[in-house]
């Protein structure tokens, strides 16, 4: 019998949760349309024991950030997921005019950016020197407030931390040198 009160069958949604860095995966439903990309990764993250705030989803196969912002039931169905640590941290622009005598002159520009841990240095800062027009090739990049140069821009995010970055041209960088002394 057709009636009017008949009910749809309700379609099951799933994506595949990868886990880790390994290669075991779980099936996971996803049956909470209110739930947006961003809550079902702090769902998940907790679920796995990480931090719940510094964690985003990924799409497996492209290695892509999924739109936090999404509704997860549509964003993530059929789709293999990585939920992959991530850190803030502040990055410190020198303008080339900057003065180490008086900083308060010409002031420099304080950037956050949000990266995956596993990002080299220079994967995580290299669009953001572009956007600015800085040949990341020829700047010097220190811990902020220390004369502890990254000298090696392959080293992971996941090492420096949520610690400020000081991005300044090789002259800049004897000057700050000189005011050390």
């Amino acid at each position: 019998m057709h009636g009017p009160n008949k009910v749809a069958p309700k379609v099951i949604k799933f994506c595949t949760l990868m886990s880790g860095d390994s290669l075991s995966s779980e099936t996971v439903e996803l049956d909470d349309p209110s739930f947006s990309v961003a809550k079902w990764t702090q769902t998940m993250a907790a679920k796995l024991g990480l931090d719940q705030k510094s964690c985003e989803a990924v799409d497996a196969q492209t290695s892509c950030t999924i739109d936090p912002c999404r509704q997860a039931i549509d964003a993530l169905q059929n789709r293999f997921v990585r939920i992959v640590a991530v850190v803030t941290f502040a990055v410190e622009l020198l303008p080339n005019n900057f003065n180490f005598k008086s900083p308060q002159s010409t002031p420099a520009k304080i950037v956050l950016l949000r990266a995956r841990q596993s990002l080299s240095t220079a994967a995580a800062l290299r669009p953001l020197l572009a956007k600015y027009s800085i040949d990341i090739t020829q700047a010097v990049v220190v811990i902020g407030g220390t004369l502890e140069q990254i000298s090696r821009l392959s080293i992971p995010l996941v090492q420096i931390g949520s610690r400020t970055l000081t991005v300044m041209s090789q002259a800049q960088f004897q000057g700050y040198l000189y005011n050390f002394q």
